[in-house]
């Protein structure tokens, strides 16, 4: 998950300096489909019950990537300046939670 949140990091700027471009769209829908793989297996998996909270964390932050490159999508649609700015109050959220389900990861292994 952290490499689609460098790659979401990454586009943003992106898609705001090349608004419109292909290699942009392109990227995003690698990455969007990235996300929903993930969630497939988030869903699929069973969690260990050792690991409920740090799983349940990193489900939050699989979410907020999901809703970072949903309103990075709509950007790459309408051009809305807001919609890129939501994208990265989303992406660091995303972030946050992310670090926080590592951190909770390790202290349930210890």
């Amino acid at each position: 998950m952290q490499e689609a949140a460098v790659a979401i990091r990454t586009l943003i700027p992106k898609a705001r300096a090349s608004f419109g471009s292909k290699q942009v769209r392109d990227d995003h829908k690698v990455v969007a489909k990235r996300l929903e793989s993930f969630g497939a297996l988030f869903e699929s998996v069973p969690v260990p019950p050792a690991h409920k909270n740090s799983h349940a964390k990193r489900v939050l932050a699989l979410s907020l990537l999901a809703q970072s490159a949903g309103e990075l999508g709509s950007f790459l649609d309408t051009g809305v300046d807001d919609t890129a700015n939501d994208a990265v109050i989303s992406l660091s959220e995303a972030l946050k939670a992310l670090q926080e389900a590592e951190q909770t990861y390790r202290s349930e292994r210890s």
